[in-house]
């Protein structure tokens, strides 16, 4: 989700002061973050996605970022749906991830949903991967598909981080140790609705997290930095 890639990304800064943070949005033509974070027409990943891999290098990546007045560094997708197309180019995705961990003490991607094979190219350079998931059961066994497919491409179970938000306050929702033995996996985090925070922070342009640096969101929002700071277990 791109609220949560956004609150991810800042709250990385806020626990590391002085280091640079990038934020990349690899779904072309599903842009989602240029409207949270207040910025129009974003071009800076399709513009890079339609270069050869070769001329992909740091300066053409670094004019590419914008740089967001909380000092977070971002790569937007466009939100035109004839850019999904650039999906196939994978040699340029992986110049492109390759580019951005070089740059930056952090990398947050936003990778959206599915297992295209330009997603697969950006997941060989990932060191953990968040999965996250709804309470209801639909959504479970999709998750499930996923974590197997995951393993079918050789990604180790050992970087999956399991994350459940609940869009909605229902009472039918299943609780976290259901969705846990479904998964088979820990939930690391736990995100509840806050609808009056992610109104203001859209209106603000802004990260809920640096809104309310505090809050449930933020919390938890923390742990899962926490978590992923972890190292991989040999």
């Amino acid at each position: 989700m791109s609220t949560l890639s956004v609150n991810l990304a800042t709250r990385f800064q806020q626990k590391f002061p002085g280091s640079q943070v990038n934020l990349a949005e690899l779904r072309p033509g599903l842009g989602d973050i240029s409207f949270q974070m207040g910025y129009t027409n974003p071009q800076g990943l399709s513009e890079l996605l339609k270069k050869k891999g070769q001329d992909i290098h740091r300066g053409v990546v670094e004019n590419a970022l914008v740089t967001h007045k909380s000092g977070l560094k971002m790569l937007l997708s466009s939100y035109r749906p004839t850019d999904v197309a650039l999906f196939s180019n994978g040699e340029q995705m992986t110049s492109i991830v390759r580019e951005l961990a070089r740059m930056a003490q952090y990398l947050v991607l936003d990778l959206g949903v599915g297992l295209h094979p330009t997603t697969e190219r950006a997941l060989e350079q990932c060191t953990k991967l968040i999965v996250v998931v709804e309470p209801d059961p639909h959504t479970i066994l999709q998750a499930n598909i996923l974590i197997d497919d995951l393993k079918e491409i050789g990604f180790s179970s050992d970087k999956i981080i399991a994350v459940l938000i609940h869009r909605v306050r229902t009472e039918q929702a299943m609780n976290v140790t259901d969705v846990q033995r479904a998964l088979g996996l820990e939930i690391t985090a736990v995100f509840t609705p806050a609808p009056e925070l992610a109104f203001r922070a859209i209106q603000m342009q802004q990260a809920m997290v640096a809104l309310e640096p505090d809050s449930f969101t933020a919390q938890q929002t923390l742990k899962l930095v926490n978590q992923i700071m972890e190292p991989v277990a040999a």
